[in-house]
């Protein structure tokens, strides 16, 4: 019912923005965009549709592997993550911090690629597995913080997986300030990343431990 009500006011604000001078598009893989509402800062998972901002109004733009824009005779790829998009008098949307002279009436954005989850290894121990290893699953993302998608109990010298921690549902397409991060009930942290130890031990990927856990459900 909360998330309901969020994106009714979230179309509302939208409706009531009576100069709607720039529309941004967007293309998968969609980046995140950062707005603040209020005393609310609110990051959002970017719509196929897009958006249109008003004269003046700016949005934060994240990409964890590069932003990607495009318009008229435009295309521009930036290993930059993130940046900042205005809305201009003159219809323009402006592309602001680590870029020059990007500004078009219709830009589109996109990420070079989807955002990967990747294995780290956690400083906090997992309940009942003070014998093994405790691992997670996510990534940290500037605009929301700390990701944990899964928290992994793991045998070493047997090649084992003890057992695994998800939380069942979990927003992944809008986040607010302040809320609680439910990636702190799984407790793990993102320590260290493994790296590429897959590479050198098959049961360490992640296809190996989907299956795995998929056994052990």
């Amino acid at each position: 019912m909360y998330e309901v009500n969020l994106k009714l006011f979230l179309l509302i604000v939208t409706a009531l923005s009576s100069a709607k001078a720039c529309r941004l598009r967007v293309q998968n893989p969609s980046p995140l965009l950062s707005k603040n509402f209020g005393s609310k800062n609110i990051t959002f998972r970017a719509k196929p549709s897009g958006l249109e901002l008003s004269e003046n109004e700016s949005i934060e733009v994240y990409c964890a592997s590069g932003i990607i824009f495009k318009g008229y005779g435009l295309e521009r790829y930036s290993l930059h993550k993130k940046a900042l998009l205005s809305c201009g008098k003159d219809g323009n949307i402006y592309v602001k911090g680590n870029f020059e002279n990007i500004y078009d009436p219709q830009i589109t954005i996109q990420c070079s690629s989807s955002i990967s989850f990747n294995l780290y290894e956690s400083e906090r121990t997992l309940a009942n597995c003070d014998e093994f290893a405790s691992y997670a699953i996510g990534e940290n993302i500037p605009l929301v913080g700390t990701v944990i998608k899964s928290a992994i109990c793991y045998d070493l010298e047997s090649f084992a997986l003890k057992y695994a921690n998800y939380i069942a549902y979990q927003r992944n397409d809008i986040w607010i300030s302040n809320e609680p991060n439910l990636s702190n009930e799984l407790g793990v942290n993102l320590a260290q990343a493994v790296g590429n130890l897959e590479n050198y031990f098959d049961f360490m990927s992640h296809n190996s431990i989907n299956q795995e856990m998929i056994c052990a459900a």
